[in-house]
């Protein structure tokens, strides 16, 4: 596991184990407030691949496994 994480050009030390839980939490509350507010938009009929490729791009980002960046180191196999 990598221990910081770079955020808007900032190194945030995620060694902590409440710090990643608070980044995981921060994570889901970002998303559920997308999916209300795509509902209301127009009940996901032409916004629910958004929040698919939202969702992928905090994976992406953040949280790490088959890509580069992220808190998880690549899995090589």
């Amino acid at each position: 596991m990598r221990a910081e994480l770079v955020l808007l050009g900032r190194r945030v030390d995620m060694s902590r184990r409440a710090r990643r839980r608070a980044l995981v939490v921060w994570i889901y509350a970002v998303l559920a407030a997308l999916l209300v507010g795509t509902w209301f938009v127009d009940h996901w009929r032409t916004t629910g691949t958004f929040i698919f490729w939202a969702a992928m791009l905090a994976c992406w980002q953040f949280l790490g496994g088959y890509y580069s960046h992220g808190l998880v180191k690549p899995f090589t196999g």
